[in-house]
């Protein structure tokens, strides 16, 4: 019995030198974990933020997209133009065409 007695010390001795450092492993771990779920948070309220409908950034990206557009129908009604009257490259087009 005394045998079995020591035995089980010695277990619970060795379980709590291997234990202890995976504790406090697990407990750092926790901890960046928190800091980083902390910092996520913050990042994706930022975004959230530039992403509100009346945000600078939303209606800077608007005012981009109605140029790019504008641009576009000006290219094609020039290519056109081109189609129908290759000339106007070396001639220009014409005063009354403008209007």
């Amino acid at each position: 019995m005394e045998s079995a007695l020591v035995s089980v010390r010695k277990l619970s001795a060795d379980l709590d030198s291997k234990v202890d450092p995976v504790v406090d492993s697990l407990q750092e771990t926790a901890a960046d974990a928190g800091k980083a779920l902390q910092a996520a948070e913050v990042t994706l309220q930022r975004v959230s933020d530039l992403l509100e409908p009346d945000s600078p950034v939303v209606y800077r990206l608007g005012r981009s997209l109605e140029d790019l557009s504008q641009a576009s129908r000006a290219i094609r009604r020039f290519a056109e133009d081109l189609e129908r009257n290759p000339s106007i490259l070396l001639r220009g087009k014409a005063i009354e065409d403008e209007e």
